[in-house]
């Protein structure tokens, strides 16, 4: 029992993401919409906001708020 505990503990921890950090550019540089849209996985768009949020202190509250939101406007996608 013991032993198979270990086993999963080692095979959990083997998982651990990586940090990811987003390179360096700067708004005004070549590389900066391609960069951000390879990273992000969305493309940039024309009249969109953008907010950087960079730990769960900044994503959470956000997350939370758009799901309310979401509801309180009947687009549950249902």
């Amino acid at each position: 029992m013991l032993l198979a505990v270990g086993v999963l503990l080692l095979v959990a921890c083997n998982r651990v993401r990586p940090h990811i950090q987003v390179p360096d550019v700067r708004l005004g540089e070549a590389a900066f919409y391609p960069t951000i849209e390879a990273w992000t996985r969305a493309p940039i768009t024309a009249g969109n906001d953008v907010e950087i949020l960079l730990n769960g202190d900044e994503i959470v509250p956000a997350l939370l708020g758009a799901v309310r939101s979401a509801c309180s406007s009947g687009s549950g996608g249902r």
